[in-house]
């Protein structure tokens, strides 16, 4: 889909308020689903906004890309900065439209390259201080994200849906709508403990539904009917030679 800028700086600020998907230190951080939830959500509310439907893969692969952007930035406004130095007429910030909005993904890191040297030791035999280096620092981090972003969390059971999403693609409406029926009842006798004990499986496989069966019961049930139909239509007939005859 083609996004605009009021568009993508909506995503970064959505994304910015989704710490869980950005922020190491949030307690979340590290669970696959949370993180997928909160790109769920993202996607709902950049819908709402733009009044258009949006996927959570869409919103990921953007943010990608924007992060992809702004590490690039971030190397140019340094080299700026540094060429500069004792030039007042030389711009050392960025003119690109999300830098500003993304500078929270640094700020953590800018805070602690403050103190511009790392003590090791304070006695008189400690050895000479350790110069941070903060553009490393921030684009290691920004690294980080970008990569969290970039990998899908889709487990097993995600990847599996997806599949059947596929396939059901597919089939004609009729076929898709026996398909889903009998997933549903099968997801049914799921909720409701049919598959948690060996026993109940084994004495009652014989009598549930397949997939199949379903299938084939809907598709051929109008066929059937058609031909008991024309059945009564030769017998009419046949009944009314016998009358003439």
């Amino acid at each position: 889909m083609d996004w605009s800028k009021d568009m993508g700086l909506s995503l970064v600020n959505l994304y910015k308020n989704k710490e869980v998907l950005w922020n190491p230190g949030n307690s979340e951080y590290h669970q696959k689903n949370r993180r997928h939830d909160a790109w769920q959500e993202v996607a709902d509310e950049l819908s709402l906004i733009i009044k258009k439907p949006v996927s959570s893969l869409e919103c990921k692969r953007k943010m990608d890309t924007i992060l992809s952007s702004f590490r690039r930035e971030r190397v140019k406004v340094r080299k700026i900065s540094e060429m500069a130095e004792g030039d007042s007429d030389r711009p050392s910030g960025s003119t690109w439209f999300l830098y500003d909005s993304l500078t929270f993904l640094i700020e953590k890191d800018v805070l602690r390259s403050n103190k511009s040297f790392v003590n090791v030791n304070r006695d008189e035999h400690s050895p000479p201080p350790i110069k941070v280096n903060k553009m490393q620092s921030e684009n290691e981090r920004i690294e980080k994200i970008s990569k969290a972003v970039e990998t899908p969390s889709e487990d097993e059971c995600y990847s599996y849906g997806m599949f059947v999403a596929n396939k059901l693609k597919r089939y004609s409406a009729r076929t898709r709508s026996a398909v889903q029926h009998a997933i549903s009842d099968i997801l049914f006798n799921a909720d409701m403990g049919y598959y948690n004990q060996s026993s109940s499986v084994s004495t009652n496989t014989q009598t549930e539904p397949n997939v199949v069966q379903c299938i084939w019961l809907q598709q051929n049930e109008s066929t059937q009917q058609e031909h008991d139909f024309k059945n009564e239509v030769i017998s009419d007939l046949e009944n009314e030679n016998e009358i003439f005859n």
